[in-house]
């Protein structure tokens, strides 16, 4: 006798894994959707935690900038102080060398009318004459620019006592300035005296003092290097005192003393150990 297929036993089996995987299914996405919720919190979390950061950063980076900008009002606000006060005595100073060398000017005024005047065949001439008449007048030169001993010379000390408040540049040009004319009177009062000719074009260390003052590349400087011409002395002068003029105008405008301070703030700025002291 056949057995008869038993049609509960399967359907009840069917029932039973169908019941299991919808029960296993069910737990896996619970797990899941938890596992997906958590990683979803904790990227909010770091998400939080990096923007508070950065924005931790920024407002440090803002405050290093404010305290750099405020310290560097303080030192332009320092150093302007400073400026006005030394600015009077710059004023001073370069109105005492200005007077100066035009004062001395004024009494070499004579060599240069010579040397304006006359051709160099034509010197020997007024020489012969001095037996009779001067016609330099020279003796009213010895108490203002010449040389009564080597190692003191007032106006160059003068210019010592003020050098730090005309600057290096300034310095340098005057004390040339005033050598150029205290050396030609010197020469030529010497030559003059023996009837020697005196040549301050090919004198080294007469065009050495006004290659300080003009410049060595300046187009003036060369004009005059190449011109070998000892009549162009008058242009000299007024080359010197145009140079003068610009770098004393310089000073006295403060545009030197605001280059001046901006560098030294920049220095400041850019020193490495101040940068470390505010950022650390």
């Amino acid at each position: 006798m056949t057995n008869a297929f038993d049609w509960k036993i399967l359907l009840t089996s069917v029932t039973i894994s169908a019941l299991v995987t919808s029960v296993l299914g069910s737990w896996l996405k619970s797990r899941f959707d938890k596992a997906l919720e958590k990683h979803k919190y904790e990227l909010e979390l770091t998400k939080v935690k990096v923007n508070s950061e950065h924005q931790k950063d920024i407002e440090i980076l803002k405050s290093n900038i404010a305290q750099i900008n405020d310290l560097k009002k303080k030192n332009l606000e320092y150093y302007q102080a400073i400026f006005q006060v030394s600015q009077s005595k710059r004023l001073i100073a370069i109105e005492k060398v200005w007077e100066n060398y035009l004062d001395i000017r004024g009494y070499i005024s004579p060599i240069i009318s010579f040397y304006s005047c006359l051709l160099p065949k034509e010197y020997l001439e007024v020489y012969k004459e001095k037996s009779s008449k001067n016609p330099f007048d020279l003796q009213s030169l010895d108490t203002r620019t010449w040389i009564p001993s080597f190692d003191s010379i007032k106006e160059t000390v003068e210019i010592e006592k003020l050098r730090p408040f005309l600057g290096e540049t300034l310095y340098l040009k005057v004390r040339s300035a005033y050598y150029v004319a205290i050396r030609l009177v010197y020469k030529f009062k010497i030559e003059y005296d023996n009837g020697v000719e005196y040549q301050w074009i090919n004198d080294e260390l007469l065009m050495g003092h006004i290659e300080v003052c003009l410049g060595t590349d300046s187009s003036e400087f060369q004009y005059i290097k190449s011109s070998n011409n000892p009549m162009y002395i008058q242009h000299v002068f007024g080359f010197i005192s145009n140079e003068l003029s610009k770098v004393m105008n310089e000073v006295i405008s403060g545009d030197l003393g605001s280059k001046l301070s901006l560098e030294k703030t920049q220095l400041l700025l850019n020193n490495n150990q101040f940068n470390n002291n505010i950022f650390k």
